[in-house]
C-alpha cells in the first residue's frame, strides 16, 4: 500500500486566490483613493502572502499617509469588507498549474488540510 499524501493548502497551493485578492485590494483603494492605485498595486504584488490586516495597515500608513491609529482602524474595516467581496467571487479562482494532474495521476490516498 502506498503512503498517503497530505496537502497543506495555504493560499495559492491548490487554487490561485492571490490574483483575486490583488484585484480586490486595487478596487477597494480605487474607490476612496484612485490616485494611489498604482502604488498600492506595486506594494500588494511585492508582498504576496502577507496577511491582509498587515498589508492594509501599511497601505494606509505609508502610502495613503494616515497616522498609525487611523491606519489600523481603517485596515480592520477593509479586511472585513474584503472578506465580504472575496467569498462570492472565490468560485472564479483557477487551479494552480499542474494541481489537477497531480491529483488525477497519483493513486495514493490524499488528504487536503485547508
Amino acid at each position: 500500500m502506498s503512503d498517503p499524501i497530505f496537502v497543506f493548502d495555504k493560499d495559492g497551493v491548490i487554487v490561485d486566490t492571490e490574483s483575486i485578492k490583488l484585484r480586490i485590494y486595487e478596487e477597494m483603494i480605487a474607490k476612496d483613493h484612485p490616485d494611489k492605485v498604482e502604488e498600492v498595486r506595486e506594494y500588494a504584488h511585492s508582498t504576496i502572502g502577507m496577511p491582509r490586516k498587515e498589508k492594509f495597515t501599511y497601505i494606509f500608513e505609508h502610502i495613503i499617509g494616515w497616522d498609525k491609529i487611523a491606519s489600523a482602524k481603517q485596515a480592520e474595516v477593509y479586511v472585513e469588507e474584503s472578506l465580504i467581496i472575496y467569498k462570492p467571487i472565490l468560485a472564479e479562482a483557477n487551479l494552480v498549474a499542474g494541481i489537477r494532474e497531480f491529483f488525477q495521476n497519483t493513486s495514493n490516498l490524499k488528504f487536503v488540510c485547508s
